[in-house]
């Protein structure tokens, strides 16, 4: 049997016990769940099961959260659950904080950044969403695989769904709904609006934003369709670019190129757009937005 757990390590003060602290710090972890993963069912039942089964332990000077997979019939849960505790670790730090020193105890961590893990992608593979079901991608020897709970058959997938998980393993892009929800919470604290982000991608490819639209300019233009469409996308369907850039072309194809031009040429977008944005207006610049 096997498992992956995540340890919060803190200072003890005065007479107060680390018990007391397990249940209220999994409370806001489980809020998380709830508010950014909507609750999915097989998480919740695992999670029922690893607290019936005491796996949350105190010690003198940490709380350890252990996740198994109960002899390999719950892998996918495990890394799962293990993922998004981490994120709502991160996300919460400042509640966790605060709790813990109304228990008289004191975080000292491990103090995790939101975007690094994003980044970082959960242990054991990238979350995707198939066909309606969560499934943890994989890289195999003939591109990316699925794998679920109980040995579940993987779906059968298209052509341009098995290129889009091959992109994603690559990059090490997780598919959940909280990596894309706390990912929309970065870039808008962050000032990217859709418009930005498209603008910021054309200067990096020098092609005028306003072309965007057009039919057929080359590979240039190609390559700032599918990088602005793929983190227009991230960011939000919703978006009213969203249909001008992708046209009739709204299919996992556009996103699936998209990835590539991202892999290939390390689009990243920068911390601050405002920063970029006077960059751009410097006296002697010319930008590719237009």
């Amino acid at each position: 049997m096997g498992g992956i757990g995540v340890h919060l390590d803190f200072e003890p003060g005065g007479k107060a016990n680390l018990d007391e602290l397990v249940d209220p710090i999994w409370d806001v972890v489980h809020g998380f769940i709830r508010r950014y993963a909507y609750a999915p069912r097989f998480v919740e039942s695992y999670i029922g099961d690893v607290k019936e089964d005491e796996r949350f332990v105190a010690g003198e000077k940490d709380i350890g959260f252990m996740f198994p997979d109960y002899a390999g019939l719950c892998s996918l849960s495990m890394y799962v659950t293990h993922h998004w505790t981490r994120l709502a670790f991160a996300r919460h730090h400042e509640e966790l904080t605060a709790l813990a020193t109304s228990h008289g105890q004191r975080l000292l961590g491990p103090r995790i950044d939101v975007a690094d893990e994003i980044a970082r992608a959960p242990s054991g593979g990238v979350i995707q969403y198939v066909d309606k079901l969560h499934w943890l991608a994989t890289d195999g020897p003939n591109g990316a695989t699925l794998m679920g709970n109980d040995g579940s058959p993987s779906p059968k997938l298209t052509r341009a769904k098995q290129s889009y998980l091959d992109a994603a393993v690559r990059l090490g892009w997780c598919g959940c709904s909280p990596c894309r929800s706390l990912r929309r919470e970065l870039r808008k604290g962050q000032g990217w609006t859709a418009a930005l982000a498209t603008q910021w991608v054309c200067s990096q490819l020098g092609v005028r934003f306003e072309e965007l639209a057009g039919n057929g300019r080359g590979k240039e233009l190609a390559q700032a369709r599918a990088a602005a469409a793929f983190l227009i996308a991230e960011g939000g369907p919703g978006s009213e670019y969203f249909p001008t850039l992708l046209g009739v072309n709204r299919t996992n194809g556009l996103l699936v190129r998209g990835m590539d031009v991202v892999r290939e040429l390390g689009l990243v977008l920068p911390d601050d757009p405002k920063n970029w944005m006077l960059e751009m207006n410097e006296p002697g610049e010319s930008g590719g937005a237009g």
